[in-house]
């Protein structure tokens, strides 16, 4: 047993005359219930970690009298919404807030006690509202690529906090949901994998994936194609637009128009290569240099100056996408270019002077690019061989038999 997280969503209002609060003496129902829990756990699972539900200002200053006894605050987050946001932001206001939505939440310091600060987050569940009294903008687009911008988001912003400021950092990331999991129609509005059903009608006859899915599966091999694999925040150049963000209601917040993190190796082999993720968030075009020279210099000190390519994939944000066999796409090599969505993929080839210099990357307004530096056929240096083993020494002379 890891991780251990008590309760869920215990602060929504429909609990809160069980799990009371007294602001007075900062005391609750939940931390009275789950401090023996607690330390049961401790006796049992003596290295798991335990998480325990965030909430209000006051229910949190209830927590942080007891905060030796947990790890991490567990959150959820949907959005944004018309309740959370401003209604009157227009048609590209709302394609920003929705493709920086993560962003936004992770880096606003909501008003912790002291002792709740040090404290990692598990956002265990997160997507886009489902609220129908709230409403939201481009339900239109919820198996595009704008779902697939609200996801990164929250992956780049977490990379980002994680690097940034370690104390608070995102030690769990749950999308919510991956697959089916209620009914035909809930499931097409939220998920990224539609499989078949035999017993329930609604369900296609093959598995069926969507836009979202063609970016999860792109940054995914990303992050996951070896067993060194690393990934860090990327600073985009000072002189980059800006864009306001509503962090709540009556709050905001200044970003970047451009997101971006970095995905490679930290021990370089032949089939190793770079990657950078940058979501432009803004209706504009941007221009911006990557730096990519520390990323890529145990890849050329390995592999050598020559050989080097660039392939840029980019995905338009607004790309409403749809639903697709999973058996009709090509899904062996990355892109998938005959996926619902349509990347524009190109390749070029690298001058050696261009691995130690910022990489110039043109972003269209509203797009995610992925730019993956790397050598198809590298020339390695050839690998010494192996010393040979000592002879074996003769087989000993049998002994005499005993008398």
């Amino acid at each position: 047993m890891e991780r251990i997280e008590l309760g869920n969503e215990l602060n929504y209002e429909k609990y809160s005359s069980v799990y009371t609060v007294d602001p007075v003496n900062q005391t609750s129902v939940y931390m009275e219930k789950i401090a023996p829990l607690c330390q049961r756990i401790r006796e049992r699972f003596p290295a798991a970690q335990i998480g325990v539900v965030w909430g209000s200002i006051d229910w949190n200053r209830a927590l942080a009298r007891h905060a030796h006894l947990f790890d991490a605050l567990v959150k959820h987050h949907y959005g944004p919404n018309k309740c959370s946001y401003n209604s009157s932001l227009d048609t590209n206001g709302w394609l920003s807030a929705t493709a920086s939505y993560g962003r936004s939440k992770l880096n606003f310091d909501p008003d912790l006690p002291d002792e709740l600060h040090n404290k990692p987050w598990w956002i265990t569940e997160f997507g886009l509202s489902q609220n129908i009294d709230c409403g939201r903008h481009f339900q239109e687009l919820d198996a595009g690529a704008l779902r697939g911008a609200h996801w990164l988001s929250w992956l780049l912003g977490a990379i980002e906090r994680y690097q940034n400021q370690p104390g608070e950092s995102v030690r769990m990331l749950t999308y919510h949901i991956f697959s089916s999991h209620w009914n035909p129609d809930n499931d097409r509005a939220t998920s990224l994998v539609s499989l078949r059903s035999d017993d329930y009608p609604g369900y296609p006859g093959s598995s069926e994936v969507n836009g979202i899915a063609q970016i999860f599966a792109h940054v995914s091999a990303l992050a996951l194609r070896d067993a060194n694999a690393q990934m860090r925040t990327v600073d985009v150049s000072a002189e980059c637009p800006t864009h306001v963000v509503q962090t709540g209601k009556s709050s905001s917040k200044t970003f970047s128009c451009l997101h971006a993190a970095a995905f490679g190796s930290s021990h370089p082999s032949r089939d190793s290569s770079a990657s950078f993720v940058v979501v432009n968030a803004c209706h504009q075009p941007v221009g911006t240099n990557l730096d990519v020279a520390d990323m890529l210099a145990d890849e050329t000190l390995l592999k050598g100056p020559s050989g080097w390519e660039l392939v840029t994939t980019r995905f338009n944000i607004a790309d409403p996408g749809g639903w697709k066999s999973l058996a009709e796409i090509g899904v062996s090599s990355l892109p998938w270019t005959n996926g619902s969505l349509t990347p524009v993929v190109s390749t070029r080839a690298l001058r050696r002077a261009e691995l130690d210099a910022p990489l110039e990357l043109g972003m269209d307004a509203f797009s995610i690019t992925i730019a993956t530096i790397r050598n198809a056929n590298p020339f390695l240096p050839p690998t010494p061989p192996s010393p040979s083993p000592p002879p074996r020494p003769p087989p000993a002379e049998p002994s005499p038999p005993s008398p």
